[in-house]
């Protein structure tokens, strides 16, 4: 004959009594309630939930038991809300990309879960909340999916749960966005239409952003103390983002780019304009205040592209056209990751391996027709030595 009273419940005179299995050592919790059918029914069920929480690693004993001394004990904090507060205050990112996460945690993940004992939500309800959600891109979704890691793995990190219920919700797939670089000729009618209608300055950026492949941030950041007109160098060790000049580039690494022939010409020419303030390299001409963001660059841009009748893409494609042009003309691949500042060699492949194939195309085919017009020669020659 089974007991009258739910296993692992035991009537006291005055309360109920608990037993739990934790970590491998029995746990007693007692709940300040008179053991009638009724309570003892209801603390089975309690705790018929509280072992499934410790069987998944999702169990807190401020959930389940606020009351019990073990609650007090258990480390805080414990809500999501407050790890999330820890997450985005500890981040070493950089300041614009925190902005972002917090973001992100704020619209789409605090509204459900601020309150909630972190150790106790399951990965099903981050999935209902992750696929209910309609989002615009799977990248969006993606970068999302960031913070809302970190989080878990903080709490992981201070034991309070022994998993990440976010670790197994997976990226959705994207396709990122082609490079879509100027042509030669297209860059040069934009270059020209600058220089016959705005401000000699907006001409020596632009140049400048062609033939040297900087980031936007990194260039309204450039200073006049790192350019080496001497040694043929600029180094790019700063970024500007909402107004704030940060020390640093987006990867945390400075670089030294190369002043080519154009690169070096656009800058000289903007000497008149703003060396001898010292400071930034490019400033309002009207105002000779520096640049907050690279609005006005883009807007310069847009009217360019309109003006010369080429379809419309974003300011950033200075970067990507001087990228291909390089590869296109047989710069060696590493060389170019180095003066892009990408993270490594393999980023730069991945990101415009078609420019690389056609530009070793085109030289493995030049080595053929090279081939062909010396075995040509040879054949003439011969010819012309057969004796009549």
């Amino acid at each position: 004959m089974g007991s009258k009273w739910p296993v692992g419940v035991l009537p006291r005179e005055k309360s109920i009594e608990i037993r739990l299995n934790l970590n491998g050592k029995r746990q007693y919790v007692y709940i300040n309630q008179l053991p009638s059918p009724a309570n003892l029914k209801k603390a089975g069920a309690l705790r018929r939930n509280a072992m499934e929480a410790i069987k998944w690693g999702q169990f807190s004993w401020r959930e389940f038991f606020p009351d019990a001394k073990q609650a007090e004990q258990e480390k805080s904090p414990a809500t999501f809300g407050q790890y999330a507060e820890i997450y985005l205050r500890t981040l070493t990112c950089a300041d614009n990309t925190k902005e972002k996460y917090e973001q992100a945690l704020n619209r789409y993940f605090i509204p459900e879960l601020k309150d909630r004992m972190i150790a106790s939500i399951k990965y099903s309800e981050l999935l209902e909340i992750v696929s209910d959600y309609p989002w615009k891109t799977n990248k969006t979704r993606n970068n999302a999916l960031i913070p809302l890691r970190g989080v878990f793995k903080l709490a992981t990190k201070d034991s309070v749960m022994s998993s990440s219920p976010a670790d197994e919700i997976g990226n959705g797939k994207h396709q990122n966005p082609e490079a879509e670089p100027l042509l030669v000729q297209e860059m040069e009618l934009v270059l020209d239409w600058i220089a016959a209608n705005r401000h000699e300055t907006w001409h020596n950026y632009f140049e400048y952003a062609l033939f040297s492949g900087l980031r936007p941030s990194e260039q309204i950041a450039l200073q006049w103390d790192n350019v080496d007109f001497n040694r043929g160098y600029v180094r790019i060790e700063q970024t500007k983002i909402k107004g704030v000049l940060r020390n640093h580039t987006k990867t945390y690494k400075s670089r030294d780019v190369e002043l080519n022939s154009r690169a070096r010409a656009a800058l000289t020419r903007q000497k008149k304009w703003t060396f001898l303030q010292g400071g930034e390299v490019f400033k309002n001409h009207n105002t000779g205040e520096t640049f907050p963001t690279n609005k006005s660059a883009r807007l310069i841009w847009n009217a360019a592209l309109k003006a010369c009748g080429i379809r419309h893409r974003k300011s950033y494609q200075t970067r990507h056209t001087f990228c291909t042009n390089n590869l296109e003309a047989g710069a060696k691949i590493h060389w170019v990751s180095g003066q892009m500042g990408h993270a490594s060699t393999v980023m730069t492949l991945n990101r415009y391996s078609k420019w690389v194939k056609q530009a070793n195309a085109e030289n493995e085919s030049s080595k053929l027709d090279a081939f062909i017009k010396g075995a040509q020669k040879v054949h003439r020659e011969e010819e012309n030595t057969i004796p009549l």
